[in-house]
């Protein structure tokens, strides 16, 4: 049964995981750096004045990194799905995993789009519609939640085989969303204790000793984001062995085997 608490001892168990977490953090942590994001001012302001020229060279390295960023959570949750024995990939064919983030941006984009123009004209609407603030948080929240599970069985269907044509097998994403739905309230519950409990003291830390400027606090939110994109997708990852792998394994078994009785009956009866 997919865990919480196992999804963490996974993610730190798996080999040299520490290492390659911290290596794929610097790597993306470096060129959003450089294009003018840091923890002082706004994430929106920022962005804006980062990526005014898409056509520099800092956003066009920024934006590839990002790809490679994306495949190697993906291709984290495929070695889980398909019990390889490196659980979080290596960085010894980069071109493999940057290809596996083209694809899940194929895979999963649209609907992640979806998700934030959903988010954002809900909140238009009830702020427009003068509702209360937790009336528009609940709304929203609930809406998210359902289209996060539909997301993340998408998610789990591409990096089963990593083909992006799978993630739209509308079929077998409405068979198992629920279960992502229900199970996402948990993992939210859990982000949240343990963002409390690790990641605000130790940015709080190393933004102090650092400055709220400086390139080692930044790299310690994009470390522990990414520790938390680690573990998410892993978590997500159990379930999928659970409500979608194990379920296809299973009636597949199950229809060869009564196809054997039947025809076993058959040599049967005409023996006697």
């Amino acid at each position: 049964m997919a865990s919480a608490i196992e999804s963490i001892r996974t993610v730190f168990g798996a080999k040299n995981s520490f290492l390659k977490l911290m290596f794929v953090a610097a790597l993306i942590a470096f060129p959003l750096n450089q294009a003018g994001i840091n923890l002082a001012t706004p994430l929106n302001e920022s962005f804006l004045a980062g990526f005014s020229g898409w056509t520099s060279v800092w956003s066009i390295v920024t934006c590839c990194t990002l790809v490679f960023y994306f495949g190697f959570m993906l291709l984290s949750s495929h070695n889980l799905i398909n019990e390889k024995e490196i659980l979080i990939p290596g960085f010894f064919n980069p071109f493999k995993i940057f290809f596996v983030g083209l694809g899940g941006i194929l895979a999963i984009g649209p609907m992640m789009a979806l998700m934030g123009y959903v988010g954002y004209c809900l909140n238009l609407i009830f702020t427009q519609k003068q509702f209360s603030l937790a009336l528009n948080i609940t709304g929203v929240v609930i809406t998210e939640l359902i289209l996060l599970g539909v997301l993340m069985s998408q998610m789990t269907l591409y990096t089963s085989k990593l083909n992006p044509l799978h993630s739209y097998n509308i079929v077998k994403v409405f068979k198992s969303f629920t279960e992502f739905i229900f199970k996402s309230i948990l993992l939210l519950i859990v982000l949240t204790l343990f963002g409390g409990i690790v990641f605000f003291p130790l940015a709080y830390l190393s933004c102090m000793m650092f400055g709220q400027e400086s390139f080692l606090a930044f790299y310690v939110t994009i470390f522990f984001i990414t520790f938390l994109l680690a573990f998410a997708v892993n978590f997500y990852s159990q379930i999928a062995m659970e409500s979608i792998v194990l379920n296809v394994v299973k009636i597949d078994y199950t229809d060869d085997a009564g196809s054997d009785m039947d025809r076993g009956l058959l040599v049967d009866n005409d023996k006697f």
